[in-house]
């Protein structure tokens, strides 16, 4: 098992229970565990969802939602 995706998707889980209206670097958040998930295929159905639930928070507190940040 690739702990290394899992520790990464942790620390999004746990930046977005604190809310994106307290990111300095949204884009790094958004990023963070996308090289590591790829690397895991069988992360990604969770890491989709976790990207459609920080879409539509990023969204709502006004950080722009880029292309790159899809899987």
């Amino acid at each position: 098992m690739n702990n290394k995706a899992l520790d990464k998707l942790e620390t999004n889980i746990h930046e977005m229970k604190r809310g994106p209206e307290h990111f300095d670097d949204a884009e790094f958040i958004a990023l963070y565990p996308q090289k590591a998930v790829e690397n895991f295929p069988e992360l990604k159905p969770f890491y989709q969802e976790l990207l459609d639930y920080m879409r539509s928070e990023y969204q709502r507190v006004g950080h722009p939602w880029k292309p790159e940040y899809e899987l």
